[in-house]
Parts: structure tokens; sequence; C-alpha cells
């Protein structure tokens, strides 16, 4: 899979090389657990960084959510593209505060969030939840160097 980061805010440092060398390995265990295709692993995925102001907008739109968000997955019509995730490096490293972890392990948290998501987990309902944050924490724990959740 390839991916191409886009950094539309400049306020907060994004640990590009960290998430560069973390999204491969997210997916070798996504298709170890036979939870993403060949065919997807070929495909583009977008990683675009923006506002807290700009992601509240899109929550706004897409989800009528009036707040700020940390990631929205958006999957593609386009057949070389699995999707476009948006991350909130304001809102992300706020959770980490909050975490007591670095911000790197927020960010790997919610990229594997982001994919699942684009990948057809859902967590809307209970059953749905439980069992996307249980395979959420189990790759996190996988490829953490630090601290393990769940």
């Amino acid at each position: 899979m390839s991916f191409l980061i886009i950094n539309q805010q400049k306020k907060f440092k994004i640990p590009k090389s960290y998430i560069l060398k973390k999204l491969p390995q997210i997916i070798k265990i996504l298709s170890q657990k036979k939870i993403i295709t060949s065919k997807q692993k070929k495909l583009e995925l977008n990683i675009v960084f923006t506002s807290a102001k700009q992601i509240k907008d899109l929550n706004k739109n897409f989800r009528n959510k009036n707040k700020p968000t940390d990631i929205l997955s958006f999957n593609s019509l386009d057949p070389s593209l699995l999707g476009e995730l948006i991350l909130c490096p304001e809102i992300i490293i706020k959770q980490a505060i909050t975490n007591k972890w670095p911000h790197k392990y927020e960010y790997l948290y919610m990229l594997i969030h982001g994919l699942l998501h684009l990948l057809g987990y859902d967590h809307e309902t209970e059953l749905d939840s439980k069992k996307m944050f249980n395979l959420q924490d189990q790759i996190f724990n996988q490829l953490s160097d630090g601290p393990k959740v769940g």
C-alpha cells in the first residue's frame, strides 16, 4: 500500500517518520488477520492532517455532529484509493495528554481506528463497538513499544 500524507495545518508537529514506519506494520497485521485483501493492499491511502475548525466543519457536514473530532474516515469511489483519513493533531495531542502517553501512540491508535473504519468496521452498536475496539487494542498492543491498552 502506498501512503500520501498531506499536512494542511502548521500549528502542530506531525510524527511523519513514525507514522510511515508504523503504517506498513498495521497493514501487515491486517493482512495476517485476513481483514485486508491482497487487492486492497495495492491501493493508496491518503492521510490528511487538519485544524480543529476544519475537522469540526467536516464532522458537522458528514456526521451531523457540531464538534471537532480526532479522526474521520472517508471511503473512496476512486478504484486506486482505499480512502482518506482526516486527523486533527490538536485533538489527538489533547487525548494523548489525557491518556498520559506520548503523542505518537495516540496517532498510532487513531490510524488503526481509521483503517478499521475504511475496512468496514463500525462502533455504532454495542456488539460492533466491542469487536472493533478489541481488534484495535490488539493491533495497537502488537505494535506499541510502550503502553498496552485493553
